[in-house]
């Protein structure tokens, strides 16, 4: 995941860290000799001071060049680690969500929100670990072996006593960068369900405002802030009492350390210049070893976000799955007629305990209108999805052409689908980028065509758009006209005939028309269906209706019950019968 030039980054990084880290240790060198000039002054000839107070002032400049050029490499070589690391992250994330069956995405810990969170906050907790955490644990640590170096090649013994008390220290430096970093932390999931509850208010505000419930949104918003508020109060004295206790527990082993330092001068002869030096050096190595405890909270937390991802790359997706069932699969569809036939098919949703499908059969040959009808959820609409291969049936078999419908590529059999839904989905963009979703060297002459078939020709060039209007913004004229989010720039019957034009330029051999026109009214939805007969001309249509009287003219009528077909014929034939289809078309079953 990680390529060749991100490894140079990477170790370009991790150098400049390191030697980023012994800056404080270093510089501890040149405090502990001026400060012991400043004593000697008086005792030493003049010039003699004036020359080791330059040359350590010199080496305060030094110190602060390398450290401005290792911080700057380092900063920007961790950060381009973890921005490449997560733009690579998110790529495949994403990749293997679109790739991944319906029956994946049906469960609920594969709920939309959690998913968009793995792609977007878990992502970005590697990437804080990737460029921030890593590169401070290194320099922690080239303060740490720099510290300790320096103050053993110094003064050994007041070394050791410093030693000694190092786990004080890392942990007054710990407490401190804690505190420091802010207990916001465990107010956050507070903050993010009234977050969730501001997203839901603007993604519905017309329904707010329509009902006039503000005031209660707001009162609502005003409840789930308190929760971090009542977090926050007593965590304030908390952390205000820890950080006093680091910065206590910190000077008194200052204190302690110069003090036994100060014993070893007099009793032992040991030099005070190299008494300082390694009282300062070790006390900066010892703050940066706690400081590199404050963050074993983010490294947990990073460890689990990048489990998540992980575990989600490695679940097999459709394709990986297709091809473990079907070694070579089909993939030449020039001979594809749209012949379709089911044998006692039994199907129920992974996510639910009632079959939907309990042994349903029928054929349909190529080019014929069929139709499906029945009460809600007696299967119809299951049909389509198992034939899109969504989902996979538990029992009988379904084929098409005469051949297993598992047999062809999963990509390439959908391409020979056209589907039309309920409710038209249009994506952000132009009329043209909507109709020629997913098609490739599309001409102006083959788009005027689909739309002309499609009815939607004369509004797009007459610029006859009829929803949601922004005058505030230019939104395009003709195919070049923006239909805003889901569509909402265009009415319900032109967003439908967007959705038809979108179908017809793929060229399909099987329609897909799922009551395409039932969320229209009468107006609209007579020129939709205008634009459904020119479509299903020459192809196999299998179609959904919620009005019996746009399926008159089906080949063939399929009535479902309960997952089960329980009649079969053309319109006047069911008629005749006076049986189930009859007392649906009158009315009397919904």
């Amino acid at each position: 995941m990680i390529n060749k030039d991100e490894r140079a980054f990477m170790f370009l990084g991790g150098i400049c860290s390191f030697t980023a880290g012994t800056c404080y240790p270093v510089s501890a060198i040149f405090l502990g000799e001026l400060l012991y000039i400043l004593i000697s002054y008086g005792y030493i000839p003049d010039e003699e001071f004036r020359k080791k107070r330059d040359e350590n002032a010199l080496g305060f400049v030094i110190i602060a060049i390398v450290s401005f050029i290792s911080n700057c490499l380092q900063f920007a070589s961790w950060k381009k680690v973890g921005e490449g690391l997560t733009f690579k992250l998110r790529k495949l994330g994403f990749q293997k969500i679109l790739n991944m069956r319906a029956s994946w995405l049906d469960e609920p810990e594969n709920s939309p929100g959690t998913l968009s969170s793995r792609l977007g906050s878990d992502t970005q907790i590697v990437n804080g670990i990737t460029s921030t955490v890593v590169n401070i644990q290194i320099s922690n640590l080239g303060a740490l072996v720099s510290g300790l170096c320096i103050g053993f090649i110094y003064e050994w013994r007041t070394t050791l006593v410093a030693l000694g008390c190092f786990p004080i220290i890392a942990v007054a430096g710990a407490l401190q960068a804690k505190f420091v970093q802010g207990f916001s932390e465990q107010t956050d999931a507070g903050y993010k369900n009234s977050g969730n509850l501001i997203q839901e208010a603007v993604i519905n505000m017309r329904t707010v405002i329509s009902f006039g419930n503000q005031d209660a949104f707001l009162k609502s918003y005003d409840k789930r802030l308190e929760l971090p508020q009542k977090i926050i109060e007593p965590k304030a004295h908390n952390a205000g009492f820890f950080f006093g206790l680091s910065q206590f527990l910190q000077f008194i082993t200052y204190g302690l350390v110069i003090f036994i330092g100060a014993v070893f001068v007099k009793e032992f002869g040991v030099d005070t210049k190299n008494m300082y030096i390694a009282v300062f050096s070790v006390m900066n190595a010892a703050v940066g070893a706690g400081n590199n405890n404050a963050f074993m909270t983010d490294i947990g937390t990073a460890y689990n976000a990048a489990k998540n991802l992980l575990n989600l790359l490695d679940e097999k997706d459709e394709n990986q799955l297709h091809k473990e069932e079907i070694f070579d699969p089909i993939s030449d569809f020039s001979k594809f007629k749209g012949e379709i036939e089911f044998k006692d098919v039994v199907f129920k949703y992974p996510t639910r305990n009632k079959y939907v499908l309990n042994g349903i059969s029928f054929k349909i040959s190529p080019g014929q209108k069929c139709a499906f009808v029945g009460p809600s959820g007696c299967g119809k609409s299951t049909i389509m999805q198992i034939l899109l291969r969504f989902y996979e049936i538990e029992a009988g078999s379904i084929s098409i052409d005469g051949l297993d419908y598992k047999k062809y590529d999963i990509q390439g059999l959908r391409a020979q689908y056209g589907f039309v839904g309920q409710e038209p989905i249009l994506f952000q963009g132009t009329i043209k980028e909507n109709i020629i979703y997913n098609t490739q060297n599309t001409t102006q002459s083959q788009l005027d065509l689909v739309a002309e078939q499609a009815n939607a020709k004369k509004f797009i060039e007459n610029n006859e758009f009829e929803g949601e209007i922004d005058e505030k913004q230019n939104l395009g004229q003709g195919y070049n006209r923006q239909v805003g989010s889901k569509g909402n720039f265009l009415s319900g019957g032109q967003k439908q005939r967007i959705a038809i034009a979108r179908a017809i330029i793929k060229q399909p051999k099987i329609l897909l028309l799922d009551e395409a026109t039932s969320a229209l009214d009468n107006k609209n939805e007579q020129l939709v269906q205008q634009s459904l007969d020119k479509l299903m001309e020459g192809k196999t249509t299998l179609s959904i209706a919620h009005r019996i009287s746009t399926i008159k003219d089906s080949d063939q009528i399929f009535v479902f019950e309960a997952g089960l077909i329980v009649e079969k014929g053309k319109y006047q034939d069911l008629i005749a019968k006076k049986g189930y289809f009859y007392r649906l078309e009158r009315g009397d079953i919904k």
